[in-house]
């Protein structure tokens, strides 16, 4: 189901520039609960921009009227929610698990799980979180990020390219970085892209168990056995989204 949170995203996530389409998404999506009680003003002085500007934004998108829009979102809120309410209780992270010990019959499934919650421990603590990656394995986490957002944690997703390297600027100090390279190649292409993430706290690399992460003394690894078969780390992924946000879920329910 495309909900209007589902759209927004994709603006942010094939936004190569950070224009004013990308600002006014972003912000609806880091203010998502807010929206039903501001107004578009705020939302254009917030942006930097114009009420016209943000009007023709929600054209763009299918609406013609601020209350429409508002409703829509809290309709989406509404929906998500209770989708994710159900896939809970059918132990969706159960599934998940299973298929993982079908793909990596080897791998420790209780080193898996403590990696998963000590990833959500700190997402807990951050602002946002940043996913770095090729752009097929970003967008296996797209289902990931829009669960998130309804969780009030906003996920921003990063296709690695230079050019977008070139601004890991808009990557807060507070956000957290789940970065995916799966052949460690990640650090052979841009070498001086590694010593720029090592100056962030908050960091998880998902990677094969021979990539060397030595630099990366803070960083939550999380390993993944040797393969020349690419589709079983896809499937991998998608699980691995899955148990985080089950375990994000779980967390919120509690607190």
């Amino acid at each position: 189901m495309n909900t209007i949170i589902a759209i927004l995203c994709i603006i942010i996530n094939s936004s190569f520039t950070k224009d004013t389409n990308y600002r006014i998404a972003l912000f609806i999506i880091e203010h998502l609960y807010e929206v039903p009680s501001i107004s578009m003003n705020e939302i254009a002085e917030r942006c930097f921009t114009s009420v016209s500007t943000v009007k023709k934004f929600l054209k763009t998108i299918g609406h013609n009227s601020y209350s429409t829009f508002k409703f829509q979102v809290e309709n989406s809120i509404s929906v998500r929610t209770k989708q994710m309410q159900q896939r809970h209780q059918n132990m969706n992270s159960d599934y998940a698990l299973r298929m993982i010990q079908t793909i990596y019959p080897d791998l420790d499934k209780d080193t898996l799980l403590n990696t998963i919650h000590a990833i959500n421990r700190e997402i807990q603590q951050c602002d946002r979180v940043v996913i770095l990656g090729a752009s097929y394995p970003n967008a296996l986490a797209v289902n990931y990020q829009e669960d998130m957002i309804v969780m009030k944690k906003t996920v921003i997703i990063e296709p690695v390219i230079p050019r977008i390297l070139n601004d890991l600027q808009n990557i807060r100090e507070n956000d957290f970085i789940i970065l995916t390279t799966i052949s460690g190649s990640f650090f052979d292409i841009y070498p001086m892209r590694k010593h720029e993430l090592q100056k962030f706290k908050h960091l998880a690399i998902i990677t094969q168990e021979n990539t060397d992460l030595n630099s990366f003394a803070s960083a939550i690894p999380v390993r993944l056995p040797v393969s020349k078969d690419n589709e079983k780390y896809n499937y991998f992924l998608m699980s691995i989204y899955t148990l985080l946000k089950e375990d994000y879920y779980q967390m919120s329910i509690q607190n």
